[in-house]
């Protein structure tokens, strides 16, 4: 998928100005989502530590960040993100990723069958937390631990298009020291 030349010059505009920004991991964290957002026009994002890649098993997260997001929202996301139907609705994306080493970035039908998703016991707890559509990115750091980021808009709103899903993991991965720095020990 070939770019528009707008898209192009933000995007390196937004890695620039990450990269020069003064300050630490946090900030240069947060002023990066905050512009992906601003050009993908998504509502919110999750950005965790997850120290467990083992696609048939929960998540373990041991940090989390979060932008454009009440506390009340953030706190139902983590409740659906926990949820054990999860484990199964992410396991391919997951194999992917460790099959590949690689960073991947997906958007949600990509991960799960649309249809498959709304029968879950788990969807009432996404929609209560007005989570729709979703940009899925996964950086592994090492053999347990992977960088992961949740972009999303809110449960009414159009889905994300391939082009959005293509600038946020362009984005993502121009900046690998931001994925394997400035966690918890």
């Amino acid at each position: 998928m070939k770019l528009a030349q707008d898209d192009v010059r933000e995007m390196v505009r937004l890695v620039g100005e990450v990269a020069a920004l003064p300050g630490g991991h946090t900030e240069k964290k947060h002023y990066l989502m905050k512009g992906l957002c601003k050009l993908i026009d998504a509502d919110a994002w999750i950005w965790g530590l997850s120290c467990q890649r083992d696609p048939a098993q929960p998540r373990v997260y041991v940090s989390f960040m979060n932008g454009s997001t009440s506390k009340e929202c953030f706190k139902k996301v983590l409740k659906a993100l926990e949820h054990p139907e999860i484990v199964a609705l992410t396991s391919k994306f997951l194999a992917q990723v460790e099959e590949e080493k690689a960073h991947l970035t997906r958007l949600k039908h990509q991960i799960t069958d649309e249809s498959r998703f709304a029968l879950l016991e788990a969807h009432p707890i996404w929609k209560e937390a007005d989570v729709g559509c979703l940009i899925m990115s996964l950086r592994p750091l090492d053999p347990c631990s992977g960088s992961a980021i949740g972009l999303c808009r809110r449960y009414n709103r159009e889905k994300f298009t391939a082009r959005e899903s293509r600038i946020a993991h362009i984005v993502l991965t121009e900046v690998p020291w931001l994925h394997e720095q400035g966690w918890p020990k």
